[in-house]
């Protein structure tokens, strides 16, 4: 009896492992902008790698068992094989940059490559699984856990997206309050004026097509040039006091928010 080979496992765990063998990992620059150097993964790590190339093989391996269990087994190598990846980096590129805040360790592709190679294998190995079962939910329950203990333990903070962060974390965290505002802000303004309409378009037949019509026709309107139209009422608006002093111009946040208030009337 032929055996059969899973491909797409036996083909996520080859390109990962090469990737992780051949590719750069990271790249080590003086500053933010002068040019770096990269590493490899064993340039990096130095023998610890072995462990991560062995995994990959080993996942390579387990694609030509037929065991029932070569599902499980290949999420627990997955799960083991993102954190020590992680763990690892963590450390050696902390020791690459030196204790310096001006030194910036960034990934390079070859981490991503292996990163994305063991979403596709997680991925591969619980498809016609239930994801909530149980062990799936405990497998990834330790893992978030396990990077969040390294986050907090400050096992990343010599990478430059972290660097960056620290530098701009009343920007970063300004953002994320605007982001909040406009998405769940917009949806909420949305439910106030639809679900009224809606009744009354069901209740009242004479204005549907009263209702519909503009909004079909906001819907036709792409996003960008919704912006673009909105800008000049919204611009007038914002040179009376009292709109003002509420933030609204033609630009900004009032733009965004009105169009994906009006565009949550449609779905």
């Amino acid at each position: 009896m032929k055996r059969a080979i899973d491909k797409p496992q036996m083909f996520y765990s080859i390109v990962a492992f090469l990737a992780l063998a051949f590719l750069k990992i990271v790249e080590v620059k003086p500053n933010r902008i002068a040019g770096g150097e990269k590493y490899t993964a064993y340039a990096l790590m130095g023998l610890p790698v072995f462990l991560l190339l062995g995994g990959f093989l080993a996942m390579a391996v387990l694609s030509l068992s037929p065991s029932r269990r070569k599902s499980l087994m290949s999420i627990i190598c997955g799960a083991l094989l993102f954190v020590l990846l992680m763990f690892l980096m963590g450390r050696k590129g902390e020791a690459l940059s030196e204790g310096s805040p001006a030194i910036r360790v960034s990934l390079s592709m070859g981490f991503y490559i292996v990163l994305v190679m063991l979403y596709l294998l997680f991925g591969h190995a619980i498809k016609g699984k239930d994801p909530t079962s149980r062990i799936i939910k405990m497998i990834a329950a330790l893992v978030i856990t396990a990077v969040i203990v390294m986050i907090y333990m400050g096992s990343f903070d010599a990478f430059s997206i972290m660097k960056e962060y620290q530098i701009k974390r009343n920007q970063f965290i300004g953002s994320v309050r605007t982001h909040l505002f406009l998405s769940l802000g917009s949806v909420l303004a949305g439910a106030l004026i639809a679900i009224p309409l809606g009744y009354l378009a069901y209740r009242k037949k004479n204005l549907e097509r009263a209702v519909m019509v503009p909004l079909s026709i906001v819907e036709t309107i792409p996003s960008l040039s919704l912006f673009g139209i909105l800008l000049v009422p919204l611009a007038g608006l914002g040179r009376i006091g009292f709109f003002r002093s509420l933030g609204i111009s033609g630009i900004g946040w009032a733009p965004a928010f009105v169009a994906l208030t009006l565009d949550n009337q449609i779905v």
